[in-house]
């Protein structure tokens, strides 16, 4: 065993906290005044695997075949394998949260009953937010002995974690020594007034998604925490007891399921369209949006309201070199009224910043400038518009005079080639007929001083396919009416930190029962992986291949040429951290040869992040272009 000292400095060197916060107090290597801890406040229904019996359960099928970490018994505060128990709060950031119950010297210490065994690792804490911008947190946890000899050097052969909590919310982390950003692999657990027992292995763990991406390695984990984040003036407290590395095939008995021999690709039979012709003359309008292009991770983001250009003139001048013909510009615009809660409450006039016509005007010029066109595109993050919102005559209101107000500062442009985009992707929550009835007083608004720009339509479900074939167009002619398209998405966003697949990878495209496999694990489906997203990786072998995908388009042409209303794509791409570029490529190639067939212009998301076609030096990223056929 090593010096507590020398465990000491290990510890801080490995410890992880909330977000991008270091930790670097309170290891235990002993324990001593146990003070009674606070009992927890919150209690939600758990959808985990538990159990609550009344007589002992064991963590794993095979418990015989894992690991027992620590069960508390000893009360000596050294883990029965491990390198000592730590703990952190939020003072390092500013924060004022505490745990109350540490022994004399500030460390933890082993008290209250546990799971049916006399001493549980129990602690009390209280919230304060102090001066930080984000929930308050406290957190604890244990660094591994990867020299003893029940954990041996190799963690290959443990499949997850597993232990019995009572207390508070929180999440457990498995911390590798390949995540140098913080952010660690976690698993969200709700809070208990019972004593539950969760098992989860180690593919169940994902990053929440602001740094950079690593696939969990289990040979690199190192150390095994758990954080709880609270409300500014609360208090509660989390006891663990019988905390287990369980091995694989434990896990994989009760969690993976047997796809079988993977299935010969099922590819649908399509039948061409009868025509495709739209005589609209907003048709050859639209045709401008093709070869498109998406500011991404900019001025869509609440957090992030105009202040200096990140894009000059010459990334214009580069786009355009590179072959796109249009620039669609998200931006969250109601970011810019001058006092938004005070005008949403009655209490403030209309008012919009000069800031957001310094950075549209400018757009304006260096697309006129060189042969763009540019959308201006109502886009935004923080989910402002929602189903509540979108009931609330205020909150509408706010909307439609925002469009009026940059549609008059256009109004006099002799270009035919800025579009206005009335609101990305609605989403599922929002009916049809309100987001209908909302989009028409946008209209209206901006017909009271702009009879001239076209203006774009997207429906509800993000701008789903299935939701525009079920609309009637506007009476309005100069509409043009806008999809996205993400299929299949168990492919496209594969791996994605924020979605239901992010756990996800592996998926090819197209389908190819070559590189399939016959255990579900080995695509990283979980025991937390929704139903939804299961079904489509059993049906993938039907829906992974270029015919599906047309078949999908052919239905939102076939609706545009019954209304003679132009159709445009103007989002699509893939999250290019877990596909397979060749995969990526395939699938690029599918969606703009599609496109072409069928007359529909499209545009890309985006420039930069996770779905660039381009490199941070303005160059196609391998294969892009031929993909794109640029």
């Amino acid at each position: 065993m090593w010096k507590t000292t020398l465990k000491i400095a290990l510890a801080s060197m490995l410890l992880l906290a909330c977000g991008k916060n270091k930790v670097t107090d309170n290891l235990v290597t002993s324990s001593s005044s146990m003070q009674p801890a606070a009992s927890s406040s919150l209690e939600m229904s758990s959808s985990l695997v538990a159990s609550s019996s009344s007589a002992p359960e064991s963590s794993f099928v095979n418990v015989g075949k894992g690991v027992l970490l620590d069960d508390f018994e000893r009360g000596d505060g050294v883990a029965l394998v491990g390198n000592g128990w730590y703990s952190w709060t939020d003072t390092v950031d500013g924060g004022g949260s505490h745990i109350t119950n540490l022994d004399s010297v500030g460390k933890l210490t082993y008290m209250q009953p546990g799971y049916f065994s006399k001493k549980s690792l129990s602690l009390a804490f209280a919230f304060n937010k102090g001066s930080l911008s984000y929930s308050p947190y406290i957190g604890f946890g244990l660094v591994l002995d990867r020299s003893a000899t029940s954990v041996t050097s190799s963690m290959g052969r443990f499949g997850g974690v597993s232990y019995y909590y009572k207390g508070a919310a929180h999440s457990v982390r498995v911390d590798a020594s390949d995540v140098l950003d913080y952010d660690v692999h976690v698993i969200a657990v709700p809070a208990s007034r019972v004593w539950k027992k969760v098992s989860f292995p180690f593919t169940d763990f994902k990053q929440e998604g602001w740094g950079k991406h690593v696939v969990l390695n289990k040979e690199h984990i190192t150390n095994v925490s758990w954080q709880v984040k609270g409300i500014s003036g609360s208090a509660d407290s989390l006891q663990i007891d019988n905390l287990y590395l369980g091995d694989s095939t434990d896990i994989k008995a009760i969690l993976v399921e047997d796809l079988g021999t993977p299935p010969a690709a099922v590819i649908p039979t399509v039948t061409p369209l009868a025509s495709i012709a739209i005589s609209n003359p907003m048709q050859t309008l639209a045709q401008k949006l093709d070869h498109g292009i998406n500011i991404t991770n900019w001025l869509e983001e609440a957090s992030s309201p105009f202040s200096s250009f990140r894009y000059t003139e010459s990334d214009v001048h580069n786009w355009s070199l590179k072959g796109f013909k249009a620039l669609r510009f998200p931006v969250d615009l109601d970011q810019y009224l001058v006092n938004k809660a005070g005008y949403l409450a009655g209490t403030a006039p209309f008012a919009i910043k000069d800031s957001l016509f310094i950075v549209l005007d400018s757009f304006d010029v260096w697309t006129k400038r060189n042969g763009m066109s540019l959308t201006i595109d109502y886009h935004e993050y923080d989910k402002g518009f929602n189903a509540t919102t979108s009931k609330n005559p205020m909150y509408v209101s706010m909307m439609t005079r925002l469009w009026k107000g940059v549609a008059q500062h256009f109004s006099t442009s002799t270009r035919d080639d800025i579009f206005f985009e009335l609101y990305n992707e609605p989403d599922n929550t929002i009916s049809a007929s309100v987001w209908g009835s909302v989009a028409q007083g946008m209209i209206d608004s901006i017909r009271t001083v702009d009879s001239t720009h076209a203006i774009i339509f997207g429906d509800v479900s993000w701008y789903g396919i299935s939701s525009i074939v079920n609309r009637t167009p506007f009476t309005d002619g100069k509409v043009i009416y806008a999809i996205h398209y993400y299929e299949p998405f168990v492919f496209t966003h594969q791996g994605a930190g924020w979605t239901d697949v992010s756990a996800l990878h592996g998926i090819p495209f197209p389908y190819d029962p070559t590189k399939w496999f016959t255990s579900s694990a080995d695509l990283g489906v979980t025991s937390s992986t929704l139903a939804y997203v299961k079904s489509q990786i059993t049906n993938y072998y039907k829906t992974g291949n270029k015919e599906a995908q047309m078949i999908q388009f052919q239905k939102a042409k076939a609706w545009a040429v019954s209304n003679n209303v132009p159709l445009i794509l103007n989002e699509f791409g893939v999250y290019n951290v877990v596909a397979d570029n060749a995969s990526l490529l395939n699938f690029y190639k599918t969606i703009t040869d599609i496109c072409t067939e069928l007359e529909i212009p499209w545009q890309h998301w985006g420039i930069t992040g996770n779905f660039a076609v381009l490199s941070t030096s303005g160059e196609f990223l391998p294969g892009i272009k031929s993909a794109l056929g640029m």
